[in-house]
């Protein structure tokens, strides 16, 4: 079975990101933006309540809001420009509609 026996089950272009799913981002979502592997955000996500998340089953996802309120709150040296940089691309979603940095 070939591409185009499928028709349009199979997308061709990749998804926009949508109003919903910017609200609630997923591990690997989390592991770019902080640059550490998705084991990491599972790992901080298990060894810490508070840390937001939203369990359905076998999925995890992160409500985007509490979680840049969350990493804020924890947050060491403000003055650091690295770090005003990584929390402005997080806060303000990229104009070619992915999340975080462009």
């Amino acid at each position: 079975m070939n591409r185009r026996d499928l028709g349009p089950l199979v997308p061709t272009t990749p998804r926009a990101t949508t109003e919903a799913s910017a609200r609630y981002l997923t591990t690997a979502q989390i592991a770019e933006l902080l640059q550490v592997s998705a084991k990491s955000v599972y790992r901080w996500a298990a060894g810490d309540p508070t840390f937001p998340r939203l369990k359905i089953g076998g999925t995890v996802r992160f409500p985007r809001e509490r979680l840049l309120r969350w990493l804020r709150d924890r947050e060491q040296g403000l003055g650091r420009p690295r770090m005003r940089k990584l929390m402005r691309s997080l806060v303000e979603p990229a104009s070619n509609g992915r999340v975080g940095r462009a």
